[in-house]
This record gives structure tokens, sequence and C-alpha cells, in this order.
């Protein structure tokens, strides 16, 4: 496999550093960095980003998500969205509202989270 070399940003001396990446790497990096262009592109200002969340955010409520804090409540489980992922997760919100705490399901395990909405678990989703 080639291995190639890039420069990283100066550190807290002024020093650069060289280090090696594989193809792969710097073929991940370039797409990084091509995402990043067509976002700038897309939404040049943070207002053009907020109001693209906020069509986002409303096209998943039109779809069926409502806001987390009506969620159901005592522990039953629904599907949950956190800004920021990708995926949705199951989970529930546990305590007394509004005191309590949603824990989202991933990899055998319970997290504490945020989330911003939340929906019913489909029938075979799970």
């Amino acid at each position: 496999m080639e291995v190639k070399t890039t420069e990283c940003p100066d550190d807290s001396q002024g020093r650069k550093t060289t280090v090696e990446i594989s193809e792969k790497l710097a073929t991940l990096l370039n797409e990084v960095e091509e995402q990043q262009t067509t976002r700038a592109m897309a939404m040049p200002t943070e207002e053009s980003a907020m109001k693209a969340m906020y069509q986002a955010y409303q096209r998943l409520k039109e779809l069926g998500w409502k806001d987390s804090m009506y969620c159901p409540k005592y522990g039953e489980r629904s599907m949950y969205l956190v800004c920021g992922c990708t995926k949705t997760a199951p989970g529930a919100y546990h305590g007394e509202w509004p005191t309590g705490c949603w824990f989202l399901e991933d990899a055998g395990d319970l997290w504490p989270s945020m989330p911003v909405l939340f929906r019913e678990i489909r029938e075979g989703e799970l």
C-alpha cells in the first residue's frame, strides 16, 4: 500500500509535523474536505445553516416525529433522534418529569442523552 505524507498544523511552539498516511486515509480526508466545501457552499452563513436545520426539523415533524419533551414517561420505550446524529436509537425517559433523564440504547448499553425528537417504535423495527 502506498504511503503519503501530510503536514499537520503548527503546534503550540510553531513547529510543523509531517506524518505518514495511507492511500485509504488520504481518500477519506479528501472526501471530508469535499463534504465541508459542499456544506459551505450550500450554507455559507450561520443564518443559512440555522434555516436548513429548521427545515429538516419541520420535515421530521411532518413525518411523524414529535418534540422529545412530549415523549412517554415512566420507562416506556420510543425511538429517539439526537441532534448531530444520523441514526435513531430506541430508549426511554426515566424519572420524574422534568428532572429525569433519557437513556438511549446502543451497543448493548444505555447512554444518557438529550434527544430532540421522538416517535413510537414501528412494528418490526427493532
